[in-house]
């Protein structure tokens, strides 16, 4: 049987498939996102995912692997993951 890989640690990604009865293996994927305003934010999360699905199918050719991005789009703006809880309050303020 082919693996099936989530190249992600999402909780919500986990929590999908095992509501769906999916057996997989979780392998957090190393690819360095590239948040720009210069890509349709829509564009942007297909690239964001094909490279993490990309990297990690690198170390794993015959399974099927599992991608997906999120991302936040308000005022004309890409809102990236906050790096402190200062700036978590600052985004949400």
């Amino acid at each position: 049987m082919t693996e099936i890989i989530l190249a992600s640690t999402s909780p919500r990604g986990k929590e999908l498939l095992d509501t769906l009865g999916i057996k997989f293996s979780v392998v957090p994927s190393e690819y360095e996102e590239q948040i720009t305003n210069d890509v349709h934010p829509k564009a942007l999360t297909l690239i964001l995912a094909k490279g993490k699905a990309e990297k990690v199918s690198k170390n794993h050719p015959r399974s099927i692997i599992i991608a997906a991005d999120t991302l936040v789009y308000r005022g004309g703006k890409i809102i990236g993951k906050p790096k402190d809880i200062e700036e978590a309050r600052e985004t949400l303020t």
